[in-house]
């Protein structure tokens, strides 16, 4: 606002007066017209900003592990476009374990919790991130999630 870049809205100057009583505010509302070039002309053509020629039915992936299009992460877990889960084992170790993959059809085995839990790997991070991606991944992949109860492993 000071740099005469944003214009001050009346809710934003209200709370300016009541907190600044003594300030005078006039020397900041001012005309659209007075703002620099690149803020005035920054959005002029709404509509060019409103299409896209790709599809919207088919989600663009955030990146790619191997050949596989990753649709989104969430820590050391990420979900590909059709439903399959990647979870890195790499914990921070520094010993290159690359991915252990979970195919659609094994987000259906009620003991993946159980077998997932024996590995080294699998920890209580892995866990959180594990159940955010769960849900997203058998919708993806058009299968019922199954009742998933991590088993306490005694040392």
């Amino acid at each position: 606002m000071e740099n005469r870049l944003q214009e001050i809205c009346e809710k934003h100057l209200s709370t300016l007066k009541e907190v600044f009583p003594s300030t005078d505010f006039s020397q900041y509302i001012y005309e659209s017209k007075s703002y620099a070039q690149a803020v005035v002309n920054r959005d002029n053509d709404e509509e060019a900003h409103r299409n896209f020629e790709g599809d919207w039915s088919t989600p663009s992936p955030i990146e790619r592990i191997g050949s596989s299009e990753i649709l989104l992460s969430m820590g050391r877990v990420s979900v590909t476009k059709d439903g399959y889960m990647l979870l890195d084992r790499n914990d921070g170790t520094f010993n290159s374990l690359g991915y252990y993959e979970i195919d659609p059809e094994g987000l259906m085995d009620s003991h993946i919790i159980d077998h997932l839990v024996s590995k080294a790997w699998f920890n209580d991070e892995i866990y959180e991130d594990f159940k955010r991606c769960y849900l997203i991944a058998c919708r993806l992949a058009g299968r019922e999630p199954t009742v998933q109860i991590k088993r306490v492993c005694s040392p």
